[in-house]
């Protein structure tokens, strides 16, 4: 009788278990749409994100960096428009070494470097040297340059991640702004 009943009811037992199944399938896509979210330097570390906006019909390219504190307070901004520019690694190539640059003449001391481009960040940190020889000698100068920075890190972050400062740099390619901003942010971002 037992085993009766345990056979009656197996069918239902598989049907919950199916049932089970087809809920956690449902479940796995939204947990893979997780948005990473940028996250604060450690103290006394201050990051500057920067992006660059290449139109490859024009040439015309817009660089943006922002400077936050440990604290992700807003410490500076800075835009810039280059002509000419070959392509957009180039463009990103000129970028980092404009935050080279205006680290320098901030005399920043502890600073982080934060690119949504990987071969950039790859060949900075010496693990990949895909980059186009033509943009070799840019990223060259800029790493001879990074030796007077005592702490420094280059890391790489999703785009969604560098969204306020691809939104400035795209901007300014549009309107042409070189610009740089220490008290607040400005009103487009």
């Amino acid at each position: 009788m037992a085993t009766a009943k345990r056979a009656l009811s197996f069918p239902s037992y598989i049907d919950s278990l199916n049932d089970m199944q087809l809920v956690n399938q449902h479940r796995i896509p939204q947990q893979t749409n997780i948005i990473p979210d940028w996250k604060l330097p450690p103290s006394p570390f201050y990051t500057i994100n920067y992006d660059a906006s290449f139109d490859p019909k024009t040439g015309l390219t817009g660089i943006a960096l922002i400077l936050r504190d440990y604290t992700g307070r807003w410490r500076g901004g800075k835009s810039k428009c280059y002509a000419g520019v070959k392509d957009s690694e180039s463009a990103e190539c000129l970028d980092f070494s404009d935050a080279v640059s205006w680290t320098h003449d901030l005399e920043n001391t502890h600073i982080i470097f934060e690119t949504d481009l990987k071969n950039i960040e790859s060949y900075i940190n010496k693990t990949f040297s895909g980059i186009a020889w033509e943009n070799e000698d840019i990223l060259l100068d800029t790493l001879d340059k990074l030796k007077t920075i005592p702490h420094w890190r280059c890391n790489f972050i999703p785009r969604l991640c560098n969204k306020s400062v691809d939104k400035l740099a795209k901007y300014n390619r549009k309107n042409g702004i070189t610009q740089t901003w220490s008290d607040q942010p400005p009103k487009h971002i």
